[in-house]
């Protein structure tokens, strides 16, 4: 069974380097392509090893926007056309393996799981009534999230003009969120679902994702102004499809209990849980808040 990783990179090709050099060494040299955004910082490809393809023509990607997505496609039909792994791993470069390549690869081959996903459905009926919550602990599960979802990718969105705290004339959204006053499409026929980005998938899961398909192509259009679509898109997909058997479990690590936006950058303090949380991956590491988190980490696995 052969595992393949597509890796969405942007800075510090020290980080992506090491991360790559890890998986060389646990998983036998495997298929690896990157999208490294050159737009926001330049790399020498010529240092990477030579299991490693960067998708030739990179879109410029921005934070919350489509060309995230269209990013992870563009290194997914790479890696299948290069390749047909029976598993692809869907990385960031500040992401970084927690458990040994065999027990990742002994995992995955006894698996009766066509992929592994964070979701939700994402429907008016099941909104939370409160109007917000303060368990940012739970990350994508905390139960306002799936408010903040629906206002993303489902509801319909009027602009009005707001004047900010310096006095700054800017525009704002008002959701509509009554199923009545949506718009129909595409989720008169699908069922909007939602959570954190990163998965790992059969190679079914990536031809589904790669397909011509009408529907792929409509549900492509409609994320193509909403907010960070990566964290639906996928999912959609993915979760209407008949047939695939989803864990909902992405096997990542990551810590909300900061209490922002964003996990908490990880250091040698949180090897402890990193170490018994049972997950493949965890995220996110710098190299310059905590160097000896991934020292250690190689020693361990």
């Amino acid at each position: 069974m052969e595992i393949g990783f597509i890796i969405l990179s942007h800075q510090n090709p020290g980080l992506l380097r090491r991360l790559i050099l890890r998986l060389n060494h646990s998983f036998g040299d495997p298929p690896i392509v990157c999208h490294h955004d050159f737009h926001q910082t330049t790399l020498n490809k010529e240092s990477f090893p030579s299991n490693v393809r960067f998708v030739p023509e990179p879109v410029r990607t921005r934070w919350g926007h489509i060309t995230v997505v269209r990013a992870v496609l563009l290194a997914l039909r790479q890696l299948y056309d290069w390749k047909a792994p029976d598993w692809f791993v869907h990385l960031s470069g500040s992401d970084y393996p927690i458990k040994g390549g065999d027990g990742i690869h002994s995992e995955l081959l006894c698996s009766p799981y066509d992929a592994y996903l964070d979701y939700r459905p994402i429907e008016y009926g099941t909104l939370p009534k409160e109007k917000r919550d303060s368990a940012f602990e739970l990350g994508f599960r905390r139960p306002f999230w799936t408010r903040v979802a629906y206002d993303r990718y489902v509801a319909r969105r009027i602009p009005y003009l707001w004047i900010n705290r310096k006095a700054k004339l800017c525009t704002r959204r008002f959701p509509l969120r009554h199923p009545v006053l949506t718009s129909p499409r595409p989720f008169k026929k699908l069922t909007c679902f939602a959570g954190d980005a990163w998965m790992s998938g059969r190679r079914r899961c990536a031809e589904l994702l790669l397909s011509p398909d009408n529907e792929i192509q409509a549900l492509l259009d409609h994320y193509a102004d909403r907010v960070v679509p990566e964290e639906s898109f996928f999912h959609t997909v993915l979760c209407n499809a008949p047939g695939l058997k989803l864990c909902n479990d992405n096997k990542r690590y990551e810590d909300w209990t900061a209490g922002e936006l964003h996990p908490k950058t990880l250091g040698l303090e949180d090897l402890p849980k990193l170490i018994s949380s049972g997950q493949h991956f965890a995220r996110k590491f710098s190299d310059l808040h905590d160097p000896r988190v991934l020292d250690e980490l190689d020693r361990v696995i």
